[in-house]
């Protein structure tokens, strides 16, 4: 696993796959497996919502209507 690192940030393995890579930041932020999950099954439901694309073809509108629809459709909280 090679992984760039500066004082501050971690940039991930660019050549492995999404998950992978979440993983690796998420354990250098040194988040619980609980919380590693919890936001990946978030980032799921995200690109599931958006037809499968992948995050870096998409912007702050798709963010935007991601959580409109939660908030709407799903009726969660806006915070």
């Amino acid at each position: 696993m090679k992984m760039g690192k500066t004082a501050d940030k971690l940039i991930p393995n660019p050549k492995a796959r999404l998950r992978e890579q979440v993983r690796e930041v998420m354990r250098w932020h040194h988040y619980s497996g609980r919380t590693e999950d919890a936001y990946w099954q978030w980032i799921r439901r995200f690109i599931f919502f958006h037809a499968k694309r992948h995050p870096k073809e998409m912007g702050a509108a798709e963010v935007s209507a991601f959580l409109t629809h939660l908030a709407v459709q799903r009726n969660m909280a806006a915070a």
